[in-house]
């Protein structure tokens, strides 16, 4: 049971669910405009996340889990902190052949030769971005 000094963590996305209703200490978020760290009595807020490292204390405990998430949306209303994301992954199940191919597939493409389209541009910022998250893990 959830402690007045504790927060509610969710974390969703379109496929499954990583964490429901539990009860953590203190969550760090990949926002938009930088990392946010949300402690008990944290003003209501509405965010967009960004491509980055998930980190969430569960409450009593020293250990700090991760998880990579990519764009989404935060909410934190009272004690509760509900994030909704496109994709979520953990340690357990990233594939870091697949993500050290696609860091060098994207820095390859960015540093070459061939012209590319802003939108291009974006998409392997954004790729590598994913991949450095995911190796970091």
């Amino acid at each position: 049971m959830a402690k007045a000094t504790n927060l509610i963590l969710t974390v969703v996305t379109p496929e499954k669910r990583l964490v429901s209703d539990l009860v953590v200490d203190q969550v760090w978020i990949p926002g938009a405009a930088g990392e946010l760290n949300v402690l008990p009595g944290h003003a209501p807020l509405i965010t967009t996340l960004d491509t980055g490292v998930l980190k969430y204390q569960a409450a009593g405990s020293q250990k700090i889990e991760k998880a990579v998430v990519s764009w989404g949306y935060c909410e934190v209303v009272g004690n509760q902190v509900n994030l909704l994301t496109e994709t979520v992954e953990t340690k357990e199940t990233i594939d870091r052949a697949r993500a050290e191919q696609t860091l060098k597939v994207s820095l390859e493409k960015l540093s070459g030769k061939e012209a590319l389209s802003d939108f291009d541009r974006e998409k392997y910022q954004r790729k590598i971005r994913r991949a450095q998250n995911r190796l970091q893990l």
